[in-house]
């Protein structure tokens, strides 16, 4: 009995370690949606945010309908984008992601 008592509480301490990542996980999936849709506010025609959106549709958010809708629209704009409205997005992306890397990895 005093082993299984012991045995409750580590899966019980574990299982709350375990909830507490889910759920930070999932706050850092919601920004991650959020400045993904604010990017594509600010720059509806970057090639680079729709396909950097599309990955983050497939690999996090598992809607590959989406992803694919995104990188339909990308291929289509691919040929014509302003190369200072592509180098002003990537330049914000990469300031974001390195801000987000700070915050997670203190």
């Amino acid at each position: 009995r005093g082993c299984s008592r012991s045995m409750g509480r580590l899966l019980e301490t574990h299982i709350e370690e375990i909830v507490g990542y889910l759920e930070k996980s999932e706050l850092h999936r919601i920004r991650a949606q959020s400045t993904y849709l604010w990017l594509l506010e600010r720059y509806p025609n970057s090639v680079v945010v729709l396909y950097s959106y599309a990955q983050f549709c497939d690999t996090v958010a598992n809607d590959n309908k989406k992803a694919l809708g995104l990188r339909q629209q990308a291929s289509l704009l691919e040929e014509g984008e302003d190369t200072t409205v592509k180098d002003e997005a990537e330049r914000e992306m990469m300031e974001i992601s390195q801000g987000v890397l700070k915050e997670v990895h203190g």
